[in-house]
């Protein structure tokens, strides 16, 4: 079931390490408020106990797309099949309810991980990619010796530059042959709609520009960057480059400019990532020095 208010220091135990617990009243009280104002809910939290009571297992889902959900790889005290089937079962339910067309879940290649895989194919998930991480702190991300961009940006939605639509079709011509978005899956108006109504992370219609080559009016690249304000974890949540601009080194220049926007935000820790295939942006992540973080199998429920 999903927690409740009483449910939320036994969820945090599970969910962060005891090295990491520190400040666990505010953070139970920050989860408290924002249940009751309803920035977060209550329904998409789950923790699961066994016959005695005892927590064993904790997660969540949220959106990433209008009908599409990611559910947080389960985290667990033990190796609970029966608290795990009951998990997916309640997550399905949930997603059932929110009318959702796909439940995604990425999973760590990392052997404490292998009792959940089998489950995972039982209840009907199955593996549809491969992705590589990169975490650092942005403070460590400093690009003022590396000369001046040859881009420049602009804010649409503020303004007022491009329609919603408008921004929306040049997303889809960047995601052209991008390994990281799924032209036949991912629909670029219900990507920007959810970017730009996300809670907890920074949705301001600025978190989303546009890059020009300077002295051209042909828009080139686009961006949107977000941090989580509670945390100041911080992601670009989807970078490109249009076809046309490609192989000119301007997806170098783009991340730059994203982590300019994060440290703007307020952001203190960087953490992104693509698909396994994406060579051209693992080449990006490692000339910005961005730190390799882990690899991870991604799963998908239809």
């Amino acid at each position: 079931m999903s927690i409740s208010i009483n449910d939320i220091q036994d969820y945090l135990n599970l969910i962060f390490p005891s090295f990491e617990r520190v400040d666990l009243d505010s953070k139970i009280e920050k989860y408290k408020k924002e249940f009751a104002d309803k920035v977060i809910s209550q329904d998409d939290y789950f923790l699961i106990r066994n016959e005695k009571g005892h927590q064993v297992l904790a997660s969540r889902i949220f959106k990433i797309e209008s009908d599409k959900y990611a559910l947080q790889i389960p985290i667990f005290c033990e190796k609970d099949t029966k608290a795990l089937n009951q998990l997916f079962s309640q997550v399905k339910e949930r997603l059932v309810a929110l009318r959702g067309r796909a439940l995604v879940c990425r999973m760590a290649h990392d052997e404490k991980y292998d009792f959940l895989k089998p489950e995972m194919l039982k209840f009907g998930f199955k593996v549809i990619g491969n992705r590589v991480e990169y975490k650092t702190q942005i403070q460590n991300l400093d690009f003022s010796s590396h000369g001046e961009s040859p881009l420049e940006w602009i804010s649409p939605l503020v303004d007022n530059s491009m329609s919603f639509d408008e921004v929306a079709d040049f997303m889809e011509a960047v995601a052209q042959d991008d390994p990281d978005f799924n032209q036949e899956t991912d629909n670029a108006k219900e990507c920007l709609e959810s970017y730009l109504s996300e809670a907890g992370l920074y949705n301001q219609k600025d978190c989303l520009q546009i890059g020009f080559l300077k002295g051209e009016n042909f828009p080139c690249c686009f961006i949107v960057a977000q941090v989580e304000s509670s945390s100041g974890w911080s992601r670009i949540t989807y970078m490109g480059v249009h076809p046309d601009f490609r192989s000119k080194g301007l997806g170098t220049w783009v991340q730059r400019h994203g982590v300019q926007m994060l440290k703007k935000q307020g952001g203190t820790e960087y953490h992104g990532g693509t698909n396994l295939n994406n060579k051209a942006m693992q080449a990006v992540f490692e000339k910005n020095g961005c730190q390799f973080f882990r690899s991870l199998s991604e799963w998908q429920l239809d």
